[in-house]
């Protein structure tokens, strides 16, 4: 892979996780079919959509790559699918979610939806938990698991002191809950449920009671249904801010629609309605975006206030932005650095609402300034020194984000760089409450190197190390000293990783737990690290998410672990460019994937090994990043 390439598949994903989420662009489509028992009108050139859902309550409105999702309410509350190619409704993806009671909303990452609910069913008995709920939007099956690890029971969304949940939002990284009867909007981390007390939002008395909720770009929107506006507040400052305020009041066919959710992805908007005139169903309305989700000026903007200059672009849910700054991290390596890429990669894993950005070592790409330039993140860290990106770099990238926003971890060498990363991560030694997972990789073989960013992305506090196959460097043993780590996985056999300095590893940190994962091959040795990273509760479910990469172009490597820091359930396996391993296959087959992605072009992955890919996984989606 050349390194524009390498630069453009990179930025492919680093637009996933600032544009849109981790892992899903989202996107609408105009040219509906509706099934029987719904109906549609629209206006010239389909400017304007309405959807006329009979039955249950209507609910709320999400979008992935392939389907339109209607979640309605009642006895037997569904998830209803349309089809984004073709406008076909797809009954054999629609689902019942019977084992989630009083449903009042949904958030996707395009593989996995999860129902915010009054009630939960918990070891198959239906409680009054509120939480989420989550199934797969690839069979419809019940994932107690990721709700598990989301809310889980210690870190229930409502305990049983506060009210019912009404409504869910999230950016990729954290998500918002709206609760009946309450002006706080409560933040809880996405991967595993924490409780975000800082980032609570605080509604003013003077907004309506809030339903449905929507995150776009550092802003959030609560639908208020008797004000029949979506008031907006800034993620990065908790406050109102009105010039982003969205009327929702609509009319159609002379009856009283009281709007109760909302979904973009910044080109057009879903709204969904109770229907409080009739019995002839509720409805959702989709039409061009307004300015303040990143519509054309020329759209129905129907605004409340003016609008803020600067708006617009890219997808829903994603990134954060408040006065067109954000409030993501970047973090930029070499495209051809492999350690550098490895450490980034972790680090990106580490840092809420990150992503990593390649670029080479003498000049800023094109692809890599328009990202930067677009997003304004609150923080750019480089990674290396400025024999890996120089200073001409450095100041090209001052220039296009925020003077005062760049920072760089360099060291003397990749190892010391690599602690250095390890530092920033995991915090001054003295003030840590816990003993972090150190994970040690040979620093001059890529695919180790990507087998332990991999890793490090799937493992809780933790980081990646360097080291000479033959001896250990003094500033990783100084690392392991101040850190005293509970947990050590060396990645590589012994040419890798010598015996002896496996025994200075151990002499640094005599209280460690020490394994190491080691295979005939690189691709399977990355596939034994995989099985590591991925929980026993995993096997036998659709959850899986296999992250495939060509395992000897670090560039790709890289990408694939960043992706992976993003994606849940998700681990980095290596092909060759012609034919798929064996050990992927048996992967395949263990873990019932439902969603995988090939990070490369056909020139890294050729179309053959795609091929065999869906031999092995027919009902799987399957995307392709490449530049």
């Amino acid at each position: 892979m050349n390194v524009t390439a390498s630069v453009a598949v990179h930025v492919a994903i680093a637009r996933h996780v600032l544009a849109a989420t981790a892992v899903v662009a989202m996107i609408i489509s105009a040219s509906w079919l509706f099934p029987a028992g719904s109906s549609a009108q629209t206006s010239a050139a389909d400017t304007e959509l309405w959807i006329t859902h009979t039955g249950s309550a209507l609910r709320s409105v999400a979008f992935d790559t392939e389907h339109a999702w209607l979640h309605s309410d009642g006895a037997q509350a569904e998830l209803h699918a349309y089809r984004l190619d073709t406008g076909a409704h797809d009954a054999a993806r629609s689902f019942e979610i019977g084992s989630a009671g009083r449903t009042r909303g949904i958030w996707t990452d395009g593989s996995t939806v999860w129902v915010v609910a009054a009630d939960r069913e918990v070891d198959g008995t239906l409680r009054a938990d509120p939480g989420l709920v989550a199934f797969s939007l690839v069979t419809g099956t019940r994932l107690e698991n990721r709700d598990e690890c989301i809310s889980g029971h210690k870190h229930p969304v409502a305990p049983p002191n506060r009210p019912v949940p009404t409504g869910i939002a999230s950016d990729g990284s954290t998500f918002w809950v709206a609760l009946e009867g309450s002006r706080t909007l409560y933040a809880h981390r996405l991967r595993d449920g924490l409780a975000l007390p800082a980032r609570n939002l605080m509604l003013p008395d003077s907004h309506g009671a809030p339903s449905g909720l929507f995150v776009r770009r550092g802003t959030l929107w609560a639908v208020s249904p008797d004000d029949a506006t979506a008031f907006a507040y800034s993620l990065a400052t908790g406050s109102a801010t009105p010039v982003l305020d969205l009327d929702l009041a609509r009319s159609h066919q002379g009856l009283t629609l009281r709007p109760v959710g909302m979904w973009s992805d910044g080109r057009r908007i879903a709204i969904s309605f109770e229907n409080g005139t009739d019995s002839t169903g509720d409805r959702v309305l989709i039409e061009p975006a307004p300015e303040q989700l990143g519509g054309s000026p020329t759209g129905p903007s129907r605004p409340t206030g003016s609008i803020a200059p600067g708006g617009g672009g890219g997808g829903g849910g994603g990134g954060g932005r408040d006065d067109n700054d954000s409030m993501a991290t970047v973090v930029v390596a070499n495209g051809w650095s492999a350690p550098d890429i490895g450490v980034a990669a972790a680090l990106s894993a580490r840092t809420e609402q990150s992503a990593v950005l390649y670029t080479s070592g003498d000049r800023l790409s094109v692809a890599a300034r328009d990202v930067l330039s677009e997003h304004r993140p609150m923080s750019v860290v480089i990674v290396g020194g400025e024999a890996a990106i120089s200073g001409t770099v450095q100041n090209a990238i001052k220039r296009v984000s925020r003077d005062d926003a760049v920072t760089r971890v360099t060291g003397a060498t990749r190892v010391a760089t690599a602690v250095g990363v390890a530092r920033s991560i995991l915090g001054e030694p003295a003030a840590r409450t816990t003993r972090p997972t150190l994970i040690i990789a040979n620093g001059w073989s890529p695919p180790d190197i990507g087998a332990a960013a991999a890793l490090s992305a799937r493992t809780a506090d933790s980081a990646v190390l360097y080291t000479g196959p033959g001896t250990l460097d003094s500033d990783t043993a100084a690392a392991l000293r101040d850190y005293r780590p509970a947990r050590i996985v060396i990645i590589g056999g012994t040419a890798a990783v010598s015996n002896a300095v496996q025994a200075a590893i151990s002499a640094a940190a005599p209280e460690a737990a020490l394994e190491r994962f080691a295979s005939a091959t690189r691709v399977a040795t990355a596939a034994a690290v995989a099985r590591r990273a991925l929980s026993d509760s995993v096997a036998g479910s659709d959850t899986f998410t296999p992250i495939i990469a060509n395992g000897w172009s670090p560039p790709d490597i890289g990408a694939a672990a960043a992706l992976a820091a993003r994606t849940p359930n998700s681990a980095v396996l290596y092909t060759t460019p012609n034919a798929l391993p064996d050990d992927i296959t048996q992967l395949i087959r263990d873990y019932q994937t439902g969603r995988i992605y090939i990070v490369g072009g056909t020139a890294a992955i050729t179309s053959d090994v795609t091929a065999a890919i869906r031999r092995h996984a027919p009902d799987a989606l399957i995307s392709r990043t490449e530049g």
